[in-house]
């Protein structure tokens, strides 16, 4: 891993809009095989980090799974709880993130493959959950002990309008 230090230049545009712009040391963009005929890049947030790639990434479930356990994790730190609905939306932004034009089907595959492998994360950890016919939340264990959507709903006084 090469590491360089460097300043993130803030301008203004036109408009007043305020715009970022970093520089890269010639060497490493070289390395990536970008120059300027071929400079188009994918640019990935994962998390605290920012990824610059020549190619897209590859899909791996258990990095994607690690990616929205730790985006999860941070919901529930924040509001204590998490409903099933907003850790679907969360996977399918990262799987979005993978894959451009990727077919409805294929996306619901990859989907439900990646909800199995975060639950099994979940289920490992600290995190429980309560469902109904309806609705599943995921809370931490170790701060409560709900056994119903109700209970859980009932303590943060989650309304019905909102769902």
């Amino acid at each position: 891993m090469k590491v360089r230090k460097q300043n993130i230049s803030f301008l203004k545009s036109g408009s007043g809009s305020l715009n970022s712009r970093i520089m890269l040391p010639i060497t490493w963009v070289r390395e990536l095989g970008l120059s300027q005929e071929e400079r188009e890049v994918y640019i990935y947030q994962i998390g605290e980090e920012i990824v610059i790639r020549k190619t897209p990434m590859n899909f791996d479930k258990k990095e994607a799974a690690k990616i929205a356990f730790e985006e999860v994790k941070q919901i529930i730190l924040t509001k204590q709880y998490i409903e099933h609905v907003e850790i679907i939306e969360i996977i399918k932004t990262i799987i979005d993130s993978y894959f451009f034009n990727i077919e409805e089907k294929e996306r619901n595959d990859k989907v439900v493959a990646l909800v199995s492998v975060l639950r099994d994360s979940f289920l490992d950890k600290k995190y429980e959950f309560v469902l109904d016919n309806k609705k599943q939340y995921f809370f931490d264990k170790e701060k409560y002990n709900f056994k119903t959507v109700e209970e859980l709903e009932k303590y943060f006084q989650i309304s019905h309008e909102k769902i």
